[in-house]
């Protein structure tokens, strides 16, 4: 049996009271797209990381193929897009006319 691909990976570097943090998950959360998020309020390691790189804005968004900063609408769609093409499709059948 083929080895099954894992799902593209996206990881979103936040912090409490972060606004645009919370849009960006809300985006991804609205299209049931799974995500890891990283806190950095007391996380020096990540805090160091994102320095070393030169973010200085949140969130910052990391997957496989890209990574930005801030709230980006478009960029968080074409990751989602990126996202379900790369998960197996599922069938759902519902509704009045399902025998």
């Amino acid at each position: 049996m083929p080895e099954k691909e894992e799902p593209v990976s996206i990881k979103i570097y936040s912090s409490r009271g972060c606004t645009q943090c919370a849009m960006t998950k809300r985006l991804y959360d609205r299209d049931g797209v799974a995500y890891e998020t990283v806190m950095i309020d007391n996380n020096e390691t990540a805090q160091a990381r994102l320095k070393a790189a030169g973010h200085q804005q949140l969130p910052v968004v990391v997957t496989d193929t890209a990574t930005w900063t801030g709230f980006q609408p478009e960029r968080v769609k074409a990751s989602i897009v990126e996202f379900k093409a790369s998960v197996p499709a599922t069938f759902t059948t519902h509704g009045p006319d399902v025998a």
